[in-house]
């Protein structure tokens, strides 16, 4: 979906919602907020949407009260940003000791042997950081959204991911020191 479009779905469902007005009035300075923070101007549409997209689902629960509103968007805009920069600094972090040891020139650059070495990284960790590992890395869930999936604290989830980077950079250690020497 574009931007554009992501944009019209998040108005027609607006459409008579008393946070229309609001968007109306606050998208442009939440928008200007999120790039600053974000750095990058899709993803600073993307963070300004998905901070609407809460407060809508907050206003329906009652969370708050209609004079907090502004508060609260601008509250959960900069969590979805740190979200966004969190994900972005823990991918970095994993993903050359999941991927590139594996493409090194002579090594097959195979599927198979990734997804073999997430079987056997999986298969090291508890199946609930097994679980929150999957469902960050290949849902792309931040870590709100699973601790609310599964029920867990935010810190919680922390917790399981730092444990499932630690078991993968001891895999790749133990992977590195047993390939055969190269010819």
């Amino acid at each position: 979906m574009t931007r554009t479009s992501v944009m019209l779905a998040l108005m027609q469902r607006m459409a008579g919602h008393p946070i229309e007005q609001l968007y109306r009035t606050h998208s442009r300075p939440v928008l200007a907020h999120c790039v600053g923070v974000l750095g990058n101007a899709s993803a600073g549409s993307d963070a300004m949407h998905d901070a609407f997209e809460r407060l809508m689902r907050a206003h329906a629960r009652a969370l708050f009260e209609d004079q907090h509103a502004v508060p609260y968007l601008y509250r959960t805009a900069t969590n979805v940003c740190r979200d966004m920069l969190r994900h972005q600094r823990v991918w970095h972090r994993l993903r050359p000791e999941l991927c590139l040891r594996l493409r090194r020139p002579g090594r097959s650059e195979s599927l198979h042997a990734e997804r073999c070495f997430a079987r056997v990284l999986l298969r090291r960790v508890t199946p609930m950081t097994a679980a929150v590992g999957l469902m960050h890395m290949v849902d792309g869930m931040n870590q709100q959204e699973i601790a609310s999936e599964v029920g867990l604290s935010r810190r919680s989830i922390f917790s399981h991911l730092k444990k499932l980077e630690q078991s993968a950079r001891q895999l790749a250690a133990e992977a590195s020191h047993s390939e055969p020497p190269s010819r």
